[in-house]
């Protein structure tokens, strides 16, 4: 049952990225902040909902969710390839998952 609600999920968010990578994120954070904004707390949304991540705690708010995605991608520019979803995902889970 679990490995269908995370295929599900990863199925779901990569359609939804339309495979924007972390680089063009963080670009995309400075260029159209709202849009950035508004993107990421979709796939986390969707992110939670699927149980690909464990939910947040109650008292995170959106300005510091956004916060641990920015940091991230400035910290593993090695990662910046990567798909976006993936990576807005990865950085919430090593900063709340410990």
């Amino acid at each position: 049952m679990n490995f269908f609600k995370i295929f599900f999920g990863v199925c779901l968010i990569s359609s939804f990225s339309f495979a924007m990578t972390g680089s063009e994120l963080k670009e995309c954070y400075y260029t159209s902040p709202s849009f950035c904004d508004g993107f990421t707390m979709g796939i986390v949304t969707v992110g939670v909902q699927a149980g690909i991540i464990q939910p947040l705690p109650k008292k995170v708010t959106v300005p510091q969710i956004i916060a641990i995605v920015k940091k991230y991608l400035k910290e593993h520019p090695e990662s910046l390839h990567e798909e976006a979803s993936n990576l807005i995902l990865l950085s919430l889970s090593k900063t709340f998952d410990k």
